[in-house]
């Protein structure tokens, strides 16, 4: 398993006393508390149905976003370009939508292709975390450039 600060103060059935180091906090603005979550987890782990089971179990109420792209147009971008083996290493991820289907209702899949086309594509998604979809506001930050 993967180390998160604070872990070794955790207990199964109750959560650690300090969020994970790459969770990021904000203020609870609707029903469920969206305060804290990860950015990303390494997906392509032999092991992933494993790990989830213990994201499960250590975080209580767990939910995961599933945010799939056209892979053709992910092997082509600025971080998977330059890596010969891309299309193959990405191809292997579609067992994901299996395991995020096996989740339920505590999973939820986006398209990234589908939302950046329409924006209210998001909408089922924020109606799944119990948020107001403000379009105008989702619109603002898929025009936002990333970083690299």
């Amino acid at each position: 398993m993967r180390p998160f600060y604070g872990m070794d103060t955790s207990r199964p059935g109750r959560p650690a006393r300090h969020p994970p180091a790459r969770a990021r906090h904000g203020p609870a603005s609707g029903p469920r508390d969206p305060g804290t979550g990860f950015k990303e987890i390494r997906w392509d782990d032999e092991d992933v149905e494993r790990y989830v089971a213990w994201l499960c179990k250590v975080f209580p109420g767990a939910r995961f976003v599933v945010n799939t792209r056209d892979l053709a147009s992910v092997a082509q971008s600025k971080w998977w370009a330059e890596t010969p083996d891309a299309a193959e290493q990405l191809a292997a991820t579609e067992r994901l939508l299996a395991l995020a289907e096996s989740l339920g209702d505590d999973a939820f899949h986006v398209h990234y292709d589908e939302y950046v086309a329409d924006p209210r594509a998001l909408k089922p998604f924020f109606d799944w975390l119990g948020e107001d979809f403000d379009e105008a506001r989702v619109r603002g930050v898929l025009e936002e450039r990333h970083s690299y």
